[in-house]
């Protein structure tokens, strides 16, 4: 049986991939992993509703309403961080 550690970095490397380019489509620029994309304005309040939802989709997770807030969400790397502490438990 696979670890789960190996399960879950064999997903976030995937995930990375598929959430940047969502990010690119939805924002129209390419954004590195650090990238502040609240700070940048790169997207709307639907944006974000939109994202949050192709995240919840993507890897199956359920999000409550307390985890909804825009630090989880503010990059790339947060967005990563955030679905991989969801997913290793």
């Amino acid at each position: 049986m696979v670890n789960k550690s190996i399960q879950v970095k064999k997903m976030k490397d995937n995930l990375e991939i598929v959430i940047k380019d969502y990010l690119t489509e939805i924002s129209g620029v390419e954004i590195d992993a650090n990238d502040d994309i609240i700070e940048m304005g790169l997207l709307q309040s639907i944006d974000f509703i939109m994202l949050i939802n192709f995240i919840a989709k993507t890897t199956k997770i359920k999000l409550t309403a307390a985890e909804i807030h825009w630090e989880n969400f503010r990059s790339l790397a947060s967005i990563l961080a955030f679905i991989t502490t969801k997913l290793a438990k």
